[in-house]
């Protein structure tokens, strides 16, 4: 069994906590967990999914952003951005200095998804796979990537998301075959 705690120094200093596990102690598959500001590895997505993905002959990676520290409350939207960006190479190179992995799958809601934004920009990750949970579409950097990225991913957005806007996702109703007059919440929606 495979099981590391540990942390890096992050952004200006700060320390940044990450959890590396599986149940062999080499594995070919690494799977990333970014979490949000709100909704940390220990909520009901990551939980469950870490329960799964446990099962599996891989490791799984929960980068432990601390963003609820008052030394947070502070910065302006575009220094947490490159705290994200920051933090989470720095966990991923640490972990990639003593263990080497075949494939790769990051996990990320939210805050989250700023991190995945940035990683897959980096050629070892040319080949990962994606899951964007409530991505922060707002900030042109994710929307990009999302929209034209060649990996292979599954993007999860409610309409009732304050970050969500159909014309910022490129969506009209009235030309959309995933709407009908009757319904007008959207039935099924795959972006290419």
């Amino acid at each position: 069994m495979k099981y590391i705690n540990s942390s890096v120094t992050g952004f200006k200093g700060m320390k940044i906590p990450y959890t590396i596990h599986g149940q062999t102690d080499c594995a070919k598959d690494l799977v990333i967990f970014f979490p949000g500001s709100n909704y940390t590895v220990n909520s009901p997505i990551f939980h469950f999914l870490g329960e799964i993905i446990f099962k599996q002959s891989v490791h799984i990676l929960e980068v432990n952003f601390p963003y609820k520290d008052e030394f947070y409350d502070d910065l302006s939207q575009e220094d947490l951005y490159k705290a994200v960006v920051t933090d989470s190479k720095t966990v991923i190179d640490k972990v990639l200095e003593s263990h080497s992995y075949e494939n790769y799958i990051f996990i990320g809601k939210s805050i989250g998804t700023i991190a995945m934004s940035s990683e897959l920009n980096r050629n070892i990750f040319k080949l990962a796979k994606g899951v964007w949970l409530t991505p922060l579409i707002n900030r042109t950097e994710i929307l990009n990537v999302i929209s034209e990225t060649s990996n292979k991913g599954l993007c999860i957005l409610g309409d009732k998301d304050k970050i969500y806007s159909e014309k910022r996702w490129g969506i009209n109703r009235e030309e959309s075959a995933y709407y009908n007059e009757t319904d007008t919440k959207c039935k099924s929606q795959t972006r290419r």
